[in-house]
């Protein structure tokens, strides 16, 4: 550790003052106190070219002293003690601090109260007796506006873990080409425009919206509105004025231009609890899209989860459970994110974001309103006790030097040292900055360093480094298999992705973005093209209202499926962390519109056909590999038995040939269909001689199981399942076994009763005799998630869900760490569609859970395998769920 880090820290209130006051004077554009300025929507895109170097000789920072001002109040973020700081010193009246608070009125500003449960009345009540006002109230959070003379007070209170500032949303910014490019037209030819589906938009703004309404927007919508945090009403008038952004507008627009007969219900939440209020309005209307174009601040690890029941992330698990697919725009920070390890090799306490560079510069325009930044690091999220900060300097190229601003006037400089309301988290805000160059630097205050840090630039989008990976915003990068997070491709070239359209791999390797949508399109409510991932995330949503129209019975995890299943392949075979599943589109064949029946003149009654493949019945052979009985499939070919009619009057002969080639086409169609059967009987038979080699083989080998990104083969092939006749009523919810054998030797399905009533609890061990189909890499393309290398064992359970109402969860308890994979049967295309996986629980529990709401009379498989290569062991899988 650097000698200089224990330099005595500044001490003294007349010195901090001044120096706070002439870094003031120096750096505003006038002198005069700063005014507080709303975030715009609009943010010019950055261009795709990344800066080489900052030309400005600046590259080391001066070693760091010690924190400038430790915090007085440790409780509250570095902003909120530079207001109180501010005030308590005479620097600013209490109005003035407020000022400069993103979100304030009059000498109170907007801050979330994190507090112990049960404490949340306490709380409450002390601020509505003291002249606060609180207006989000959940289970550990309280969000208010509390005057800047009561926040120490407040940060002081019994039950008070954390007082944090409210950060803004940040956006990420007739289209009748944009439904072109993702194949719509034939399905708006087709008579599927998105009607009888609900889509719920949630944004920072609706300005202009009325103006365009029955013409580029729909005629009526519900909204709710928010005028202030926690205050909303059913009133348009409060989502659409002067004062608002018109990106909202801008985004319903490019959906509509999707799905222009679906039902629109808006809202412009302000704060995380806001959004919640949005959500549940929403869930109580049964929407079953929502999209949102916006990015909010980090509230968690990075693995798609959060233990704050205020943030997005749980607000999309609250959509996704309610019923509603979840659209996100990835973000537009791929060129605006530095995520590495941290990287101190001269021992300052500083890092390096290059060999010898500590000083991640940037410019700033005249008209920049603000800067805003933020950092996460790898530490516990709750417990921190890695102290990082976020510092920011002005540079002077025409010297040489650079200027600390203190945390008084920019924040960044929380404190972490393992209490559990530290997070390893930090946020700079500084309003209206002097046009000129800065910087940012990332110091370490304590003993320890972190395994990596993620820093991303809101504004403005310039930083000197960054790196296109690990760029995905919250909630996009959410772990929720309902949400799809959409990166963003030129209308004009949609081989080409954009270069600010954020990348995954998220921090625990999961692949994001989850697909690609078109932006560029013309925008009536921007005046020109609106780019940027806002515009390709409603691209996608209009997709999913159109799937929902056309499947109705489809939940939202079986939309993400549909439109992942169908995107379009770029960047090379399966899933990657550019493109994700590839290049949303919709198929036209999947609303082909059906061949009219005759109306008259002929009597044409075709006798059924029949088609029985050639018999392959393989006698049963007992073999260490998985054994593969495949069962004779009967065909009825989709012929049409038409009603005889009266010949009244005569078909000209025109008329004839049309019926004529209607029943040809017919044909071609049914011999179509035998060719398939011939070609999967002899994939069969070589399956089946290749098993029988096998046999004789002393050491088990892994069946290979080749898969795509859509997953035609899977490693469970049934016959389609028949469902028994309807079960006697029992009182809760019930299963019956599958009768479609699993392509697998007996011994590794998992025994389970003729029918029984859920919670259902099976007990198995893994078996040598049980390879797995799915190699490690196989499994990573299938499911978007990593497992370790090498050969793994696992048992499978299927079975028919007689009975299904409400969410079944399964889950798999063991001392071995586990991995579950859930499919279900396609009986139409006859194939095992992959749902869901799971390795850990949450963060240190290694055993497996999946939720999902089971479509009742349809057939469900369960794989249960090993996330580290060659273990075996015992656990027990538990079906539970379900109401009355």
């Amino acid at each position: 550790m650097n000698v200089q880090k224990h330099i005595k820290k500044l001490t003294g209130l007349s010195l901090t003052i001044a120096a706070a006051a002439i870094l003031w004077l120096a750096l505003s554009a006038d002198g005069d106190a700063p005014v507080a300025m709303a975030q715009i929507a609009d943010t010019p895109t950055p261009e795709a070219t990344p800066q080489q170097g900052d030309g400005f000789g600046i590259e080391n920072l001066p070693p760091i002293e010690g924190k400038v001002d430790p915090l007085a109040y440790p409780n509250m973020d570095s902003n909120l003690n530079r207001m109180v700081h501010q005030v308590e010193t005479g620097l600013l009246t209490a109005k003035e601090a407020a000022s400069n608070a993103t979100l304030h009125r009059e000498e109170s500003v907007a801050v979330t109260l994190y507090i112990t449960e049960g404490y949340a009345d306490y709380v409450v009540a002390f601020l509505e007796d003291s002249g606060a006002s609180p207006r989000n109230v959940g289970s550990d959070y309280v969000e208010a506006y509390i005057p800047v003379s009561l926040l120490a007070e407040a940060s002081q209170q019994e039950g008070v873990i954390r007082i944090r500032t409210i950060i803004p949303p940040q956006p990420a910014q007739g289209v009748s080409q944009s439904a072109a490019a993702h194949g719509a037209t034939a399905w708006h030819d087709a008579g599927f425009k998105g009607r009888g589906v609900k889509i719920g938009i949630i944004d920072d703004g609706f300005k202009g919206f009325t103006t365009l309404q029955g013409s580029e927007l729909p005629s009526t919508v519900e909204a709710l509105c928010f005028t202030e945090i926690g205050v909303s009403a059913p009133n348009f008038r409060n989502c659409d004025n002067s004062d608002a952004s018109n990106h909202g507008t801008a985004v319903a627009e490019a959906l509509f231009d999707i799905a222009p007969e679906a039902t629109y219900y808006l809202s412009n939440p302000i704060s995380l609890g806001d959004v919640r209020s949005a959500v549940n309005w929403m869930i109580e209307r049964d929407v079953d899209v929502i999209n949102m174009s916006v990015a909010w601040g980090w509230s968690g690890y990075g693995d798609g989860t959060s233990r704050f029941s205020n943030s997005t992330l749980k607000s999309v698990d609250a959509a996704v459970g309610g019923g509603a697919i979840w659209i996100n725009s990835g973000g537009n920070e791929g060129m605006t994110t530095w995520f590495g390890n941290f990287n101190d090799p001269d021992n300052d306490g500083l890092h390096n974001f290059t060999t010898n560079d500590q000083c991640n510069t940037f410019e700033v325009e005249t008209s920049t309103p603000f800067i805003s930044a933020h950092l996460r690091w790898d530490d516990s999220w709750g417990g921190s006790n890695e102290d990082l900060d976020l510092e920011l300097y002005r540079v002077f190229p025409s010297t040489g030097t650079v200027l600390r601003i203190l945390p008084l006037l920019a924040g960044g400089s929380d404190l972490q040292n393992g209490l559990s309301s530290h997070t390893p988290y930090e946020w700079v805000f500084y309003i209206t900055p002097s046009a000129g160059t800065y910087c940012l630097a990332v110091a370490n205050y304590s003993d320890d360093s972190p395994g990596w840090i993620q820093l991303q630039m809101w504004n403005p989008p310039n930083p000197e480094h960054y790196t296109p990976t690990h760029s995905i915003s919250e909630p996009a990068d959410s772990a929720n298999r309902g949400l799809l997070a959409v990166g963003a491709t030129a209308i004009y070239n949609t081989y080409t992705i954009r270069g600010y359209s954020s990348r995954g791999p998220t921090v625990d390797n999961r692949i994001k973005p989850d697909i690609v949508g078109v932006d560029g399109a013309q925008s009536t409510a921007f005046g020109g093209t609106f780019t940027g991932t806002s515009q390709a995330a409603p691209h996608v949503a209009g997709l999913a209202a159109l799937v929902k129209q056309r499947f109705p019975e489809y939940t939202p995890r079986r939309i993400a499926i549909y439109l992942k299943n169908h995107a379009k392949e770029r960047g090379g075979a399966g899933a990657d962390n550019t493109w994700g599943h590839g290049f949303a589109h919709v198929l036209a064949s999947d609303v082909a519109t059906p061949t009219p029946s005759p109306t008259a003149v002929i009597v044409v009654t075709p006798t059924p056909i029949t088609v029985t493949p050639p018999a392959v019945t393989p006698t049963p052979i007992t073999v260490t590999p998985p054994v593969v009985t495949p069962t004779p499939i009967t065909i009825t070919p989709p012929l049409t038995t038409p009603t005889p009619t009266a010949i009244t009057p005569p078909l000209t002969t025109p008329e004839i040939l049309k019926r004529l080639s209607a029943i040809e086409t017919l044909l071609a169609t049914l011999q179509e269909l035998i060719s398939t059967l011939d070609d999967k009987i002899t994939a069969l038979e070589s399956r089946v001689a290749a098993l029988e080699m096998d046999a004789s083989r002393p050491v088990p080998t892994p069946t290979t199981a080749p898969i795509t990104p859509t997953p035609t083969t899977a490693p469970i092939t049934p016959t389609p399942t028949t469902v028994p006749g309807t079960p006697t009523p029992i009182p809760t919810v019930d299963i019956t076994p599958s009768d479609t054998p699993i392509a697998v030797a007996d011994v590794c399905r998992l025994a389970q009763p003729e029918r029984a009533a859920l919670p259902l609890t099976v007990d198995g061990s893994w078996r040598t005799d049980c390879a797995y189909s799915l190699d490690s890499s196989e499994i990573e393309k299938l499911t978007g998630r990593f497992v370790a290398d090498g050969r793994r064992y696992y048992r499978s359970v299927s079975f028919d869900a007689l009975s299904a109402r409400g969410a079944w969860t399964a889950t798999v308890v063991s001392d071995t760490d586990t991995f579950m994979l859930l499919w279900e049967w396609d009986a139409i295309n006859e194939r095992w569609i992959f749902l869901d996986a799971n390795d850990d629980i949450e963060s240190g529990i290694t055993n497996s859970k999946i939720e999902w709401t089971p479509v009742e009379g349809r057939s469900y498989g369960i794989e249960i395998t090993t996330y580290e290569a060659n273990a075996l062991g015992d656990f027990t899988l538990t079906i539970s769920g379900g109401v009355n």
